[in-house]
């Protein structure tokens, strides 16, 4: 009897070392759909322009196509075993029945442990007309990178501070809670920012809020 024919695109291990598992999110929403092989092939870390400290890891995934019933699209996120998110920027088939899926991870961007949590105005009418906001939370546990290293020992003092966020934004009204309670409302969007790359925005100390207030 003779042996089982072998398809490369069926069994992408045996044609290429180095593969791991990845949990394709679509448009980066749970649930995700694991897929038992995917190679990566790193590309050389970019920065937008001279001036920007924020370095973007980019790579190509390869993967078999069958492995992802009804395909890839750009603003999909491939979760790897290490939890980091690569959102899809575009794709395109490769030989033997894959996938070629250009990705980009910016959490190479942000200072680790530094996050910020966001609550956006939804205002009413007060007693005289006048409009009122109501605070709500946005957003938790956002990643961030601060233009001026910051610290809990540095008090708010009224000035303004950048930084850039891992979200993007809408038009609205904003404030948020850094990790040691002190607030800021936002002042300004500078950069909304996308799916791929991260909002930047000026921001003004205003106080010490704690994490039951508000």
């Amino acid at each position: 009897m003779s042996a089982p024919l072998f398809l490369p695109h069926n069994d992408p291990p045996l044609v290429a070392d180095g593969g791991e598992s990845v949990t394709l999110l679509r448009a980066g929403r749970e649930p995700g759909v694991s897929i038992g092989w995917a190679f990566r092939r790193a590309v050389p870390p970019v920065r937008d322009d001279r001036r920007s400290p924020l370095i973007r890891a980019e790579a190509v995934w390869t993967l078999a196509e069958s492995e992802a019933p009804g395909g890839i699209r750009s603003g999909d996120v491939l979760r790897d075993v290490d939890g980091r998110r690569w959102v899809v920027l575009a794709v395109s088939p490769a030989p033997a029945g894959r996938l070629a899926v250009w990705c980009r991870d910016t959490s190479a961007a942000f200072e680790p442990g530094s996050t910020i949590d966001i609550q956006v105005a939804e205002f009413r009418k007060g007693s005289h007309g006048e409009p009122l906001p109501v605070w709500r939370l946005f957003a938790t546990g956002v990643p961030c990178r601060w233009r001026d290293p910051t610290d809990a020992s540095q008090e708010p003092n009224g000035g303004a501070t950048r930084l850039w966020v891992a979200m993007p934004f809408t038009e609205g009204t904003y404030r948020f809670r850094d990790r040691w309670g002190r607030m800021f409302a936002i002042r300004r969007i500078i950069d909304p920012g996308s799916l791929t790359d991260p909002a930047e925005i000026e921001a003004v100390a205003f106080g010490h809020l704690t994490a039951g207030d508000g």
